[in-house]
């Protein structure tokens, strides 16, 4: 055994460093070999790891021990802001002070983790400068937060929003953030005291550099453009280069992959830039100005002639065809947009002269003119080639104050094969949700590694299921497309209200449903007593901490749709019923589901077995394990959809759950309540 091995074991010892500084902690054996698992693979060239680790495992502070001992840069990424704030100011924390114990090994003085974000996640010091001289607000609540912002501004050392209690969304960060559209460069006076610059110093020193999916992904987007270009220049990069990668919550991967390399145009995004311009023309010459103006004017034309063509009405998001109307509508906006850009750059007599301010205004002009290129560009895109090409589907829907068009890749497996796992860096892949069965074959595809050439694992919870939780299904429930249904899911809800008295989290597969649903509930839950929570009627967050504080013996009751589905972290008796109202099954109809269910057709699959069977039963165990997060925790998971019962596929559903008591009828659910779940409550539910 290794020196590094050994080292891992103490650190897990029962009166070891870790014991020491954590009440309660006991050795498990499958935290100590998840980490032992994690520290090989990332030692290993060219190692691909995929791991499952139950709730319970302990798998962050092992992956976290694993790393910190190496002496490798090692790249840890998150799907949640959530997860990555705990890992930087909870479990670092921990993990450094307890190898700090560990006699024989040096941790690094400074910083030997940090925090890496988004540049839209800090605040921009030029452009605070600029709105503090005049604030406006779009929105009033927005002007109330202000007084609180300027103090934060002035006393903060990262410039990081998450130190603000903020409400989500609060429209003026957008006018603050230190977005890359926005940013002059090394000509901006606070270039060298920049939140974004002094993070990304900090990062090029650390040896663990937590971050998250879409800063990942966004960075891989860079590094292959840049890999791939005729001038191949191969520097471009947001993160700092590293040694080893590790997702947490990896199953999100695949969805934010999407997002990031795909293209997208947002007519609203559209109409602010064009307005941006226009106000930058204010501080222009007579002749530029008005010239500027004009041509703002003609593009505002063009956008509104392409909402008219594109002329999307519906709610849900729907393929986008060629049309000759809307290639009519595209060629003129972006022939606006070419005309913006040109009017707006310096005369000859303006390039030559020198700036008074440091050049940074030339750099804001060069910035707008850059923005409206590339607007252009993604226009000519999506509404262009990508309609024509069989790897991309482009889809429409409407935005609160326009409609949003969008070029997915169909297939991300490629592009991840091409950058992520391109060459000999080793990934680590971890959540508590990666396998069916056992199996995380589905999901290496899904990313782009050959199963062949991975190693899985699989860590089960050490929680005692079947005598903490319940999955109950009754035997006579309806499917969840039978007339039936309706009714008696809210009789079903009634009941298990009555039992739980709340602490209750309803999980929806859609709005509409979630709405429907709603209107039957409230009244419900008001005849009970028990606070009633609708997601949409405040941030999430906010609703999230109204269902911890009512954890007594009337919970509250809090339904919501898929955003809710992951990333909650509930513990105690304020969340002792999880009810999910249908199998999760994604829309068939939907653009882009659709698109891969052809794909995955013409390369000989079967797309409902080998994609929406596992997907929907990855997704119903993420719901399901919103329940049981604490070894203390207990309750009931109730699936209100007969189809885990009635078809041969809800067997795979089945074998995704944790082994929870399987339950059919009420009498039994009532009684397991009784003797296992109220005692563990403490007898407050009854």
């Amino acid at each position: 055994m290794s020196a590094l091995h050994q080292a891992l074991d103490a650190f897990f010892a029962e009166r070891g460093p870790l014991a020491m500084r954590l009440p309660g902690y006991r050795p498990r054996a499958s935290q100590i070999e998840l980490a032992h698992a994690v520290l090989d693979a990332l030692q290993q060239k060219g190692a691909r790891l995929a791991v499952e680790a139950g709730t319970g495992t302990g798998k962050s502070l092992a992956y976290l021990a694993a790393a910190l001992l190496t002496e490798r840069r090692v790249v840890v990424t998150t799907a949640t802001k959530a997860l990555q704030d705990q890992l930087f100011l909870k479990d670092v924390p921990l993990a450094l002070a307890a190898l700090g114990e560990l006699r024989g090994l040096a941790v690094d003085e400074g910083e030997p983790a940090v925090v890496l974000k988004g540049r839209q996640s800090y605040l921009c010091k030029l452009r605070f400068e600029r709105l503090s001289a005049q604030p406006t607000f779009a929105f009033a609540g927005d002007a109330r937060e202000w007084p609180s912002l300027v103090r934060w501004a002035a006393a903060t050392a990262t410039g990081d929003r998450a130190e603000l209690d903020l409400p989500e969304p609060w429209a003026t960060w957008s006018d603050l953030d230190a977005r890359r559209e926005t940013c002059v460069g090394v000509r901006c006076p606070h270039h060298d005291a920049c939140f974004v610059t002094q993070a990304r110093r900090r990062a090029e020193g650390a040896r663990v550099i937590i971050t998250n999916h879409h800063l990942l992904c966004a960075d891989l987007r860079l590094r292959h453009a840049t890999r791939t270009s005729d001038e191949g220049a191969g520097f471009a990069r947001v993160i700092p280069d590293a040694d080893a990668v590790l997702l947490d919550e990896a199953h999100a991967l695949p969805d934010v992959a999407t997002d990031h390399f795909g293209v997208a145009v947002s007519t609203s995004a559209l109409a602010r830039l064009v307005a941006e311009t226009r106000r930058f023309a204010d501080g222009l010459g007579g002749d530029q100005r008005a010239l500027v103006l004009e041509s703002a004017l003609v593009a505002d034309e063009a956008l509104a002639a392409l909402v008219v063509a594109l002329g999307h009405q519906a709610g849900e998001r729907t393929r986008l065809r060629p049309q000759v109307a809307l290639a009519a509508a595209r060629d003129r906006l972006a022939a606006a947009l070419v005309r913006l850009g040109r009017a707006l750059a310096p005369p000859d007599d303006e390039r030559a002269a020198p700036a008074d301010d440091g050049g940074a205004r030339a750099a804001e002009r060069a910035g707008v003119q850059a923005r409206i290129a590339e607007a252009a560009d993604e226009l000519r895109f999506t509404l262009g080639r990508a309609l024509d090409d069989a790897r991309f589907v482009v889809m429409i829907e409407p935005e609160r104050r326009g409609v949003l068009v969008s070029a997915a890749p169909v297939d991300v497996a490629g592009v991840l094969a091409d950058t992520l796992f391109h060459g000999d860096t080793p990934v680590v892949m971890t959540s508590a949700t990666l396998a069916v069965g056992g199996n995380a074959d589905a999901y290496l595809r899904k990313v782009g590694v050959p199963p062949e050439r991975a190693s899985a694992r699989v860590w089960s919870s050490p929680f005692d299921f079947a005598r903490k939780g319940a999955l109950y299904c009754p035997k006579d429930m309806p499917e969840a497309k039978d007339a039936a249904h309706v009714a008696r899911f809210v009789d079903e809800a009634r009941f298990l209200l009555e039992l739980t008295r709340g602490g209750a989290l309803f999980l929806f597969t859609s709005h509409g449903a979630l709405k429907e649903a709603a209107l039957q509930l409230r009244p419900i839950a008001a005849a009970l007593a028990l606070p009633f929570l609708q997601q949409g009627e405040g941030a999430k967050h906010k609703l999230l901490d109204e269902l911890r504080r009512a954890d007594g013996e009337r919970g509250a009751v809090l339904c919501a749709t898929r955003s809710f589905w992951q990333g909650v972290d509930v513990r105690g008796r304020a969340l002792r019923l999880v009810v999910i109202d249908r199998l999760p099954f994604d829309v068939p109809t939907d653009p882009l589901v659709r698109a891969r269910a052809d794909l995955c057709a013409a390369r000989g699959g079967d797309p409902f077995r080998d994609l929406a069977v596992p997907d929907a039963a990855l997704a119903l165990k993420q719901g399901a394990g919103r329940l049981l997060r604490d070894v203390d925790d207990a309750g009931v998971v109730a699936v209100l959809d007969g189809r885990l019962r009635t078809r041969a596929y809800g067997r795979t559903f089945l074998e995704a759950l944790p082994p929870l008591t399987r339950i059919g009828a009420r009498p039994a659910l009532a009684e397991f309540w009784r003797r296992f779940v109220q005692p563990s409550l403490g007898g407050g539910a009854t």
